[in-house]
């Protein structure tokens, strides 16, 4: 999976003394949070345990959890035909119950107890009933929660280019371009992969570093 290979890969980066900077190709629609948030914590760990710049060049998309990991970097380069941003949790219920009852099926639960009063909660998200208010309220509340992680994993990583009123205003969700993410500070620049490996040379201070793929 991507976060072990991630951790093998900077295992690897952080033996080698010849390796100078880590370039960080990205392109990604996103995924899990838990995984972002894992893949962007290593990379963190990693910059701040061997003082290694890294430098995050995006590809064709370059969204949510793809844009979240790239908050570890110290410099963001975007293509101009990149889509970003997306910044924002999402979570799908699919509700069949009435499909179901059209063609004379029915599925009877079997839950656990509520201790606490009222109906258990163990099977909330079901599509075969509806969602009951309490569960639409414990649900987005999960969901705001993973939401404010992301605006402060981006106000961290765009600290001192963006604030993070401004990321918060920036977290509907919506996606951006390239240069449209340029001129909202959510990347450093626009260009192509010589201008990521020329950033990554002069953070490293090393002007003749030879690129290799990992």
């Amino acid at each position: 999976d991507m976060v072990t290979r991630v951790r093998d890969l900077l295992a690897i980066a952080r033996k080698d003394d010849q390796i100078k900077a880590l370039l960080l190709d990205i392109d990604s629609p996103g995924g899990g949070v838990t995984a972002s948030d894992i893949i962007y914590h290593e990379l963190k760990k990693f910059r701040a345990e061997t003082q290694k710049p890294i430098v995050a060049l995006f590809g064709d998309v370059a969204a949510s959890g793809g844009y979240y990991v790239a908050m570890a970097a110290d410099h963001v380069v975007a293509r101009r035909t990149t889509v970003t941003g997306s910044i924002g949790v999402i979570s799908r219920f699919v509700i069949w119950a009435e499909l179901l009852a059209k063609v004379g099926v029915a599925v009877e639960t079997i839950k656990s107890p509520n201790a606490n009063g009222g109906d258990s909660l163990k099977d909330i998200g079901s599509g075969f009933r509806p969602m009951t208010e309490a569960e639409r309220a414990l649900l987005q509340a999960l969901v705001t929660e993973m939401w404010q992680r992301f605006v402060e994993v981006v106000g961290e990583g765009r600290a001192g280019r963006l604030e993070l009123d401004a990321v918060r205003k920036l977290a509907d969700g919506r996606v951006f371009t390239g240069q449209q993410a340029l001129a909202l500070k959510l990347v450093d620049e626009v260009g192509y992969r010589e201008a990521a490996i020329k950033k990554a040379r002069e953070l490293a201070k090393s002007p003749d570093a030879r690129v290799i793929s990992l």
